[in-house]
């Protein structure tokens, strides 16, 4: 009944009868029975005879005024068809879209999930540091194959060891013995120069104008539905991770650019493993739960730890907290920490109940069958029979059982050495074993002028120390500061005394149990224990960010660096010493003027 009045109403109303005429077909259309799909007509006007405040609780009905007819209700379906010349209706709200499938594979635990991303930096460059690059490019590989996109994972590496010259397989690297090559495939975005921190904070924080002129130019081009995971493997010191060129990637800088990128709507939840000495330093205190952040470090080890683990499990079900579990058994030898590991977790912690497919890829359900070994490994095999199974350094093939002992042995006595001394073990397995006397002369030789540029740096830093201490005002600030010293560590601590105590030395034993720097046989004991005590943590702190103020400490590391040169990946290890300055209330012009009379001329 409603049709006809209102179709006769319209069309009586049209003062013009052609456009009458024109009209009548599309108003029957409009006024016509909402059909379902396939044609059917659905049974009745649902909305037809509504009140307003029913028709406005209905999410398929719309309240339409006109002043040529009565204000009625109207499906939405007829409500877009009325004229608008004659008819206004209220507006309902869209229905929300189905959520997207996913760009590249359907995550684990929530389908509204769009695409997943990836950062791999290798944080060093050298043949010494082997490992790491090897680490990154195993790393794309189990991501590729777990179901990323190639074009939404980012890679910044030094790109030197697959040409280097001391490498048995050129253009190949390896992993693991008897595996495949890692290198083949690998889309290296940045290398060489343009590895560096600020690189590092544009690609994460998805800055290309920061990149602009460099490597590829890409970011991590990542929205709010989407997921990231980056991988780091380098050397590490207190607060700090190396890279190859440039200064050192600060703590408050990541967590920095992990703030810049969440506020900007870069990620629904973002996963970092960081592989690097001290590495937790860069999270503890830091790093808060509310920032859809979570984080697993490790001194060690844990790179390959999970990618093997990823290559061998079902990632559709086991969870990032039964990774961290299972990693962080195999890098604290079973929990025994004989020369291993240990792996810590920060942030939002709720986020390792998520599958670790989320992150590493979906594709990893435990049924794939592990790489064959590829044809190089008979030359990595010969590699690691000579002086790399005797001396460290990156990990080759190798097909035969007695090719996997060897591998084993080697990572063994790496295992044992310090990792701030890994990069030594391939100099001291050249100087042994390499296959003619001019480059066993030449290791020799880069091993000698290695160590006794370690030992003029922990001479220098020692002797710092001890001209602070030395010195009558700033030695007063270091005791009035460390409320700790005269209990914990320097009983009967006193600036004159400590002064006495010295008796114009200018360093304390080394910690290490190294060699003693000239001067240190007429220190005092407690004078000594003083420097030591600031070269190591410091009691009190537990919990805490590692430094009262990042710029103090990035102003003592150029405080260091303008005197004696670069700290590098060993020298590195002094950040510690420089946070402890800083949170004693120095400034970094104390420490240079600690440097200026020559403590480290000759660490330079």
């Amino acid at each position: 009944m409603r049709r006809a009045r209102l179709l006769a109403v319209l069309l009586a109303g049209l003062a013009a009868p052609a456009l009458a005429a024109r009209l009548e077909p599309e108003a029957q259309l409009l006024l016509a029975p909402p059909r379902r799909a396939g044609g059917a007509a659905l049974s009745g006007d649902a909305c037809e005879g509504l009140a307003q405040a029913a028709c406005d609780a209905s999410a398929a009905c719309t309240w339409c005024q006109s002043a040529a007819v009565p204000s009625s209700c109207y499906t939405l379906d007829q409500a877009k068809r009325l004229p608008a010349a004659v008819f206004k209706c209220d507006t309902k709200p869209s229905a929300a879209p189905e959520p997207a499938l996913a760009a590249d594979f359907r995550d684990g635990d929530d389908p509204g999930v769009r695409a997943h991303w990836a950062l791999l930096v290798a944080g060093s460059s050298g043949w010494g540091n082997y490992r790491h690059q090897a680490d990154v490019y195993h790393a794309y590989q189990v991501l590729v194959s777990g179901g990323y996109k190639r074009e939404h994972i980012v890679v910044m590496a030094a790109d030197d060891i697959a040409a280097h010259p001391e490498n048995p397989a050129p253009g190949k690297v390896f992993n693991a013995p008897g595996g495949p090559d890692v290198y083949g495939g690998v889309a290296i975005d940045y290398r060489g120069a343009d590895v560096t921190a600020e690189t590092f904070v544009s690609v994460l924080v998805g800055d290309a104008a920061g990149v602009a002129n460099k490597g590829s130019g890409r970011v991590l081009a990542s929205g709010p539905a989407d997921r990231v995971f980056v991988f780091y493997s380098d050397h590490g010191a207190a607060g700090v991770v190396g890279m190859p060129s440039g200064p050192f990637l600060y703590a408050d800088q990541l967590l920095g650019a992990v703030r810049r990128k969440l506020h900007a709507g870069g990620f629904k939840e973002l996963v970092m493993y960081i592989e690097a000495c001290e590495s937790g330093s860069m999270f503890e205190g830091l790093l808060d739960d509310n920032l859809a952040a979570y984080v697993t470090t490790a001194a060690n080890a844990v790179d390959v730890a999970w990618m093997e683990d990823a290559e061998a499990s079902d990632l559709t079900s086991e969870t990032l907290a039964a990774q961290y579990a299972r990693i962080k058994a195999r890098t604290s030898q079973n929990f025994t920490y004989d020369q291993g590991s240990h792996v810590m977790q920060y942030g939002d912690l709720d986020i390792d109940a998520e599958v670790a497919g989320d992150y590493q890829g979906m594709a990893h359900n435990g049924t794939r069958p592990p790489a064959p070994p590829t044809a190089a490994a008979a030359d990595a095999d010969a590699w690691w029979a000579g002086g790399a199974a005797n001396g460290g350094g990156g990990g080759g093939g190798g097909g035969g059982t007695g090719a996997e002992a060897r591998h084993r042995a080697a990572r063994r006595h790496a295992a044992r050495a310090a990792q701030r001394d890994a990069d030594l073990l391939p100099l001291a397995g050249a100087a042994a074993h390499a296959a003619c006397p001019r480059r066993r002369a030449a290791a020799a030789a880069a091993l000698t002028r290695e160590t006794a540029a370690r030992r003029r740096v922990e001479a220098a830093a020692r002797a710092a120390v001890a001209g602070l201490v030395r010195h009558a005002d700033v030695g007063h600030v270091l005791l009035a500061n460390l409320g700790w010293a005269p209990a914990a560590v320097l009983p009967d601590a006193h600036p004159a005394a400590l002064r006495d105590a010295f008796g114009g030395a200018a360093a304390a034993a080394p910690r290490d149990g190294g060699a003693a720097p000239a001067g240190a046989n007429s220190l005092g004991d407690v004078a000594a224990r003083y420097v030591e005590a600031l070269l190591g943590p410091l009691p009190g702190r537990d919990g805490a960010p590692l430094v009262d103020s990042w710029d103090c400490l990035r102003g003592m590391v150029q405080a260091w660096e303008g005197r004696c040169g670069p700290l590098g990946q060993y020298g590195m290890k002094h950040t510690r010493l420089f946070a402890n300055l800083c949170n004693a209330g120095l400034r970094p012009d104390a420490l240079g003027g600690a440097l200026r009379d020559g403590p480290c001329a000759a660490a330079a």
